[in-house]
Formats: structure tokens, sequence, C-alpha cells
């Protein structure tokens, strides 16, 4: 018996979860049916003359899921999903230039120690080693979206290598790692789009 949708313990708003499955402004439940979509109730209005441009249509939202933008003063909730923002910094590997956000290196940070994790564990089950050269492209893609998130910052890339000399340094590249990037174009290139 499925409970009430009201009582269904969805996740909040605000979790990592709503981060991680939003698309597009809509919250996808694992294992739920999906929701039928609603525009946001506008006003309607008379057509407008061809020469004037129209107003951004209001984004769709579940029936139901509160209006976050209005509720908590425009919090953005979109943004890609964790699966693109991971193949996005594999793919990075070799570009040491632009930006990467914290959202695109944390997917990475997490795959990485969930893989390096896993395979630590498959190895005495099942006698299974990972390649070398699997491991040696993962730390490659780490050290690269490590420093295109220090570009995001505003900082070189080269706080990074000044990290791994002591724990102070480490300490201070972890913080700089997580800080917000600059909002608008810096010399190492546009925002992320993500």
């Amino acid at each position: 018996m499925r409970p009430d949708r009201n009582n269904w313990p969805y996740a909040p708003p605000r979790s990592i979860w709503s981060w991680l499955f939003r698309r597009g402004g809509n919250l996808v439940e694992l294992g739920s049916p999906p929701k039928q979509l609603e525009r946001k109730s506008s006003p309607k209005s008379e057509p407008k003359p061809a020469f004037r441009a129209e107003p951004a249509q209001a984004p769709l939202r579940a029936q139901g899921e509160p209006d976050l933008a209005g509720a908590s003063g425009g919090v953005n909730s979109g943004g890609k999903p964790f699966v693109v923002l991971l193949i996005q910094a594999l793919v990075g590997t070799l570009d040491w230039t632009g930006r990467a956000s914290r959202r695109e290196f944390g997917a990475f940070v997490a795959f990485y120690f969930v893989s390096l994790l896993f395979a630590g564990s498959l190895t005495p089950l099942l006698g299974v080693v990972v390649p070398l050269e699997v491991w040696f492209v993962l730390f490659l893609t780490l050290i690269s979206v490590s420093v295109r998130r220090m570009h995001d910052t505003g900082r070189r890339g080269w706080w990074v290598l000044l990290g791994i000399t002591n724990p102070i340094t480490f300490l201070l590249a972890i913080y700089r790692l997580l800080q917000p990037g600059d909002p608008g174009t810096n010399e190492f290139g546009p925002p992320p789009d993500d």
C-alpha cells in the first residue's frame, strides 16, 4: 500500500538530493511516478504587438511543489545533473584553462573518493586490481578540475601544487577550492554555465 503523497518522505527543497536530482527547476523523485506539470499562475494578458519582446515564460513546476524562487529569495535550484557534471570534468582532463564550478568540482571529488573505496574493496574480495592507468587518469582529472576551480575563484592553479607542500597551505587550498566563484568574467574566462 502506497502512503499518501503528503506524508511521503520526499527530499526537502534544500537537501543534497534536490541538488542532485533537479532538472530545469523540477524535482525528479526517484521511485515515484512522474507528477503532472503545471505553469505557475500568471495573469492572462492580451496579445502584444509583434515588435515588442515577450516576457520570459514562467518555469514549469510540479503540482504541490512550493515556489522556491519566491519563498527563499530567488534560490537557483536548476543546474546540470550530477552525471553531466561528472562527464564534463572527465572530458576536461587535459584542459588546464578556463573555470570549473563548485558543483562540477564536488561531483568529481565525490566520484573520485567513491571509486577509490569501491576499487579498494574489490581487491581483497575478488583479487581484481584496477590498472594503474585508471588511477592516473582519475588523479590527473582531479588535479585538472582543481586547477580550473582555483581559476573560478580568481587564483592561479599553482595553489593546488602549493597545497601539497605542508598542512597549512593544504588547508588554505581546500578553503579556496570551496569558496564561491567570481560572479562575472575574470582573467581566466567567463563563469561556468552550471
